[in-house]
């Protein structure tokens, strides 16, 4: 068997490079990015173990559910697929097919994957909502991917305890990720000089700053002990991520990862969307979800931000 980690590589190369053919190609999507994970995780996908189109019922009569996992006949869960296009991550509507199926059948689990986001959901607990039913998001590009990837395993998801599993593992990462952000920035990288002549740094800006179109928006981000100013295109909020992510991308930092604004599989509408290879880069809404993202980009690399904003009269 494949190693996990060698598979999750090759699905991801696959996933960018042929990104037109699998955003809208569900066979292509089953067939390349997620069976191959599949028997990564140790099921015989040759075998009835992994067995495709399912027969199940539904309020209006029998639906196939594109996969059920089995072990010695019996389901254990129904696995949806959906192609690369599809965000599964919000797309309830999936979630919602995905549900119906697992409760009509009597089946505790669900997994919802379009190749590269996994969503597991908890079929049976009542008084949640949907949100609430979501045990555990993956998407291949995370860091922690391979650690909650194992956890749908043969092994893992056959245990009696697997949703105790999932939380405890889950607990784990998050105190790894809080110790990790936990670390002072300044020794991550140094401490930025004086601020440049009406700039503000990200926490400083007000809500008024952040509402409409600027009159002039300017980016400085300190790297290698200067700040770097970044006129933005436009003077739109619009730009501003993409801006801050091409200089990132161009000094050597690597992982600019943000699900749904900065990825390199997936784009949410390509018409919003700008590319500096290899990310995928989604246009905020307004100023306030721009500097949310912003926010997260200086988290991930250490750098620290700060923006000019003129505003009209």
């Amino acid at each position: 068997m494949e190693e996990l980690g060698h598979v999750v590589r090759r699905v991801l190369d696959l996933a960018k490079s042929g990104e037109s053919t699998y955003r809208f190609n569900e066979e292509a999507t089953k067939q390349h990015l997620i069976l191959p994970v599949l028997n990564a995780l140790d099921w015989d996908v040759f075998s009835p173990e992994v067995m495709p189109e399912e027969r199940v019922r539904g309020p209006y009569g029998y639906y196939r559910a594109d996969y059920s996992l089995r072990v010695n006949g019996k389901t254990i869960a129904y696995l949806e697929a959906k192609s690369l296009g599809v965000d599964v991550f919000t797309d309830k509507g999936a979630l919602h097919q995905l549900l119906m199926y697992c409760s009509t059948e009597g089946i505790d689990i669900g997994i919802l994957t379009n190749g590269i986001r996994w969503v597991v959901l908890n079929a049976y607990e009542s008084g949640t909502s949907l949100e609430e039913r979501i045990l555990l998001t993956i998407d291949l590009n995370e860091e922690a991917a391979l650690e909650k990837l194992k956890l749908l395993s043969k092994e893992t998801l056959t245990r009696s305890d697997f949703k105790e599993l999932v939380r405890r593992k889950l607990e784990k990462l998050k105190q790894v990720e809080d110790k990790t952000s936990g670390i002072p920035t300044q020794s991550l990288v140094s401490q930025p000089a004086g601020l440049p002549q009406g700039a503000k740094l990200l926490d400083e800006l007000t809500p008024e700053e952040l509402s409409g179109r600027p009159r002039i928006l300017e980016l400085y981000i300190y790297h290698n002990g200067q700040w770097h100013e970044l006129p933005v295109e436009r003077n739109a909020w619009a730009m501003s991520l993409f801006t801050a992510v091409k200089f990132l991308w161009e000094h050597g930092f690597q992982d600019l990862y943000i699900p749904t604004y900065v990825e390199t599989t997936y784009v949410r509408n390509p018409k919003y969307t700008d590319v500096v290879s290899p990310w995928h880069v989604y246009r905020p809404e307004n100023g306030s979800v721009a500097v949310s993202k912003l926010k997260e980009l200086e988290r991930k690399t250490g750098v620290k931000i700060a923006v000019k904003v003129v505003k009209r009269a």
